[in-house]
């Protein structure tokens, strides 16, 4: 899929979150939070979070930010607090599901914390659901 247009409103390089940084940032640190759900982050979990920082072109200090995640705790309430509003929730939301499989109860419990923490309706969680499902399917 070719990137948005840099003036279009949808590149996430040109986007804030609620504290006024990268949007880019925190999506990957929905990822990371998500895959330590259950406790630890196996080998496709770290791949496609290894891979996401690779194509953002991030700065250093960016990356060094990104590493610290990695050893933080799980936290669906401070990934909630990126979100300055609906749209920017859902891709929160998204990136998550995109993250992990949501197989053990750990990984359910984090993603109904963080669904209920945005405030997203349960509807628009599972349409999120079925658009991640399909785009792992595909």
């Amino acid at each position: 899929m070719a990137p948005a247009p840099t003036d279009s409103g949808f590149d996430p390089a040109q986007i804030t979150d609620a504290r006024g940084q990268d949007m880019r940032l925190a999506l990957v640190q929905a990822m990371i939070s998500a895959a330590k759900a259950d406790g630890h982050i196996d080998a496709a979990e770290n791949q496609t979070i290894m891979d996401q920082i690779d194509q953002m072109g991030l700065a250093a200090d960016e990356k060094s930010f990104l590493f610290d995640q990695l050893r933080a705790p799980s936290d669906p309430l401070a990934i909630a607090n990126l979100a300055s509003d609906e749209p920017q929730a859902a891709e929160l939301y998204l990136a998550s599901l995109l993250t992990i499989d949501a197989d053990t109860a750990e990984e359910q419990r984090y993603m109904e914390r963080l669904g209920d923490a945005l405030r997203l309706p349960v509807a628009l969680r599972a349409e999120l659901a079925a658009h991640a499902q399909a785009s792992l399917t595909s």
